[in-house]
């Protein structure tokens, strides 16, 4: 595959809605597992609870997005890794020194509930604070997520339990560049690049080098990330040919690989809204507007572009509402939880556009001033 040439940016807003779906699937599952009323909903909602395949779906998202990025900007690697930075650091550090500032998530809710304080995040809380400034250096660096935490216990969760992922994302942000440039090559080499990856991936989730409580160092998820690079660079070879093959590949991928089928089903459902919305419209107008209004979606769309805010300022927010509500409750228990709950999650959405406009559009502006000359707005907003 040859290197392409510089191409307009395409902004795909179903993806944005992709990006406010799995955001509050991982709110979801946090206020269902804390408030511990998962018995308690139907069976099909649990599916929406799962923060885990959530999470995988962002990495799918963020592999699709850089290569797109990378594919249609010919940009030299120091201007793209500066507006990388921009993009996330700086809410990252944001949250990370309010969830440092507010009490442990997990005993502010116990203490809503009735329970006692939960001995295991004492543990925790002082396994960390015995090796304080090798965290405060790791996530510093935003390497955090690389450190095994049987070498240094709860390297990737110290401060801020999602901030693994960004740790996950800034590795990946890191090499991307030299992934893409060696999948773009040729045929063979896309093959050897990605046997190369796969092997990577297998090695390192053997234990060998070490044992990781969530896929916080790169190779552990590069598969998740390949998914989204090569749904990419097939995007228009594949759609060229009929618009429902590249969808069908990967429902067909789900069948055969049942570890990964649901992140594949949900990545299928929305690659055929990018590809409707490449080629403008591809689907009949009896699915094309459905779908666009799943997948794209005013309220969804909006969600989706404060989702990086969401993820990570959800937890700190649950346990400084917990922690002011908990002296007001008279009768603590699973009742008086799950009212906080509803405040906390409610109280979410405005904090996230808030930290929207004020941390994450500001420094984006200023990213675009950096070392280059500035990129169309729908890049950057990806």
């Amino acid at each position: 595959m040859t290197t392409a040439v510089s191409q307009p940016a395409q902004n795909f807003r179903c993806l944005e809605g992709l990006r406010g779906y799995m955001a509050w699937c991982v709110v979801a599952s946090h206020a269902v597992g804390l408030t511990q009323t998962g018995a308690d909903l139907p069976h099909f909602l649990l599916y929406f609870t799962n923060g885990e395949n959530a999470v995988n779906e962002f990495i799918i998202l963020s592999g699709f997005v850089i290569a797109h990025l990378i594919v249609t900007q010919a940009e030299p690697y120091r201007p793209y890794i500066v507006r990388r930075g921009f993009r996330i650091i700086p809410i990252y550090c944001v949250c990370v020194l309010i969830s440092a500032l507010a009490p442990p998530v997990k005993f502010a809710v116990a203490a809503v509930l009735g329970l006692p304080q939960p001995e295991a995040m004492a543990a925790e809380l002082a396994a960390i604070a015995s090796n304080f400034w090798q965290h405060v250096w790791l996530h510093a660096t935003l390497l955090h997520g690389v450190v095994p935490d049987d070498v240094l216990p709860h390297s990737s969760t110290a401060f801020l339990g999602p901030a693994w992922s960004l740790s996950l994302e800034w590795q990946f942000y890191l090499i991307a560049p030299l992934i893409l440039w060696l999948l773009r090559k040729s045929i063979a080499a896309q093959a050897l690049t990605t046997a190369a990856l796969l092997a990577a991936f297998f090695v390192f989730t053997s234990g060998e080098f070490g044992e990781w409580k969530y896929p916080s160092m790169l190779f552990l998820s590069i598969h998740f990330f390949l998914v989204g690079i090569l749904s990419r660079l097939w995007l228009d070879a594949l759609a060229r040919l009929k618009f429902w093959i590249g969808p069908a590949l990967l429902l067909a991928l789900a069948a055969v690989l049942p570890a990964v089928r649901w992140e594949l089903a949900i990545w299928a459902f929305f690659y055929m809204a990018v590809v409707n919305e490449r080629f403008a419209p591809a689907l009949p107008a009896l699915v094309d507007r459905p779908l666009r209004w799943i997948t794209a979606n005013p309220l969804i769309a909006a969600l989706g572009r404060v989702s990086y805010s969401t993820y990570l300022i959800h937890l700190p927010l649950i346990a400084i509402v917990f922690a002011l509500a908990a002296p007001f409750i008279a009768t603590p228990g699973k009742s008086a939880a799950i009212v906080t709950m509803t405040l906390a999650v409610l109280l979410t959405i405005p904090v996230s556009f808030l930290l929207y406009w004020l941390i994450e559009q500001r420094f984006i502006r200023i990213g675009r001033r950096f070392h280059g000359a500035r990129l169309p707005a729908a890049v950057e907003v990806a």
